[in-house]
This record gives C-alpha cells, sequence and structure tokens, in this order.
C-alpha cells in the first residue's frame, strides 16, 4: 500500500508521519494530473483553498483512494468533498487506529465519514423531508428569541448581539439556554444547522 499526504503544515505532517509504520510520501501541492488507482491520497483541507479541493474533484474518479483530513470538520464541507468524489473525510487530528481503519478501508474500495456529521446529515436531511417539523419548533420561540436566533446563525457573538439588542450579555446567554432547550439541540453549532 503506498501512501501520499498533500499538505502544507509541518504539524500535520509530523503528527501524520507518527501514525502510520509504512513509508509517506509529502507534498505540498496538490495532484493535476488524474491519480493513481494503487495510491492512497491524503489531503489536509486547510492547506489548501476551497477552490483548488474543488478542481481536485476534477482529476479524481472511481478508482481513485482520497480522503480529506480537516482541522474542523463539518457537514458542508463533508458534502462538498463527497460531491467532488472523495471517499473519506475526517478530523485531522483523529486517533491513530481510527486512520489505520479508515486507510484500510480505503485501501479496499470503501468509504470512512465521521458517525457524527453521518448523524448530523441524516437528521437534517429527515427534518427537510419531514415538512415543517423545524417550523414548528421555531414558533415556540419568543420573538426576541427568534432575534437572537437569527444573530447567531449570522455569526454574531454574544457581546454582539448584546449590543445590537441593548441587553446584556448575561441575557443573551439566557436566551440561547431557553432556545436550546426549546428546539431540543446542544450549542451554537446545532443552532446554526437547524436554521439553515
Amino acid at each position: 500500500m503506498k501512501l501520499k499526504v498533500y499538505t502544507s503544515s509541518s504539524t500535520f505532517k509530523q503528527f501524520i508521519g507518527g501514525v502510520f509504520d509504512l513509508p509517506v510520501e509529502f507534498s505540498s501541492k496538490l495532484p493535476v494530473e488524474p491519480l493513481q488507482a494503487d495510491v492512497i491520497h491524503l489531503v489536509h483541507a486547510p492547506s489548501f483553498t476551497e477552490e483548488s479541493l474543488q478542481s481536485l474533484g476534477e482529476i479524481i474518479d472511481d478508482k481513485a483512494k482520497v480522503g480529506v483530513c480537516a482541522d474542523n470538520p463539518g457537514i458542508k464541507q463533508m458534502l462538498d468533498c463527497i460531491q467532488y468524489g472523495v471517499k473519506a473525510y475526517c478530523n485531522s487530528f483523529m486517533q491513530t487506529q481510527h486512520y489505520q481503519h479508515l486507510v484500510r478501508l480505503l485501501d479496499n474500495g470503501q468509504s470512512w465519514f465521521p458517525p457524527h456529521l453521518l448523524e448530523q446529515t441524516f437528521a437534517l436531511a429527515h427534518r427537510a423531508v419531514s415538512g415543517n417539523y423545524l417550523d414548528s419548533r421555531l414558533e415556540s420561540l419568543t420573538n426576541r428569541e427568534k432575534e437572537v436566533a437569527k444573530s447567531v446563525s449570522e455569526g454574531l457573538t454574544n457581546r454582539q448581539i448584546a449590543d445590537q439588542f441593548s441587553i446584556s450579555e448575561r441575557t443573551v446567554k439566557t436566551h440561547l439556554t431557553n432556545i436550546f432547550k426549546k428546539l431540543q439541540i446542544k450549542d451554537r453549532v446545532g443552532l446554526v444547522l437547524h436554521l439553515k
């Protein structure tokens, strides 16, 4: 099995070097030629622009064994990578046994994606096809809670939200606690996903 890792991060390079017992070839540039089917290609996403990852998709075929490693894995990037033809997506610094399992699966022509991201993706898809489930839960929010939720989805911090509505940060936190409870979500990320 041959493994090629694309990264410009010395930290990631050092980490990956300690994960595998087999020789790893490193490159700081993404390939532009069609990928060899007998090589497993791991791409460190933060080392490259979204456009270069997208262009990588143009040379990925059904036989290519490509995984993308993200420092902060997310549903949108995972789905984009799947659309590009990537067969695996993971946290850049996940445990050694998970990396070894991922590489074995890729070598056998299979795929690997983080179970928690798949669960979130399926939950979002289920909500999308089940009609107005989310809309009815949003109706349980007060007008101010809806405004705070919308501000969170726009990326505002608690301080910015407090300034925008002339309320204290403590009040913003209280609103968020109530929103999370009413929508049955755990955190800001869950709120953003629900609202998107």
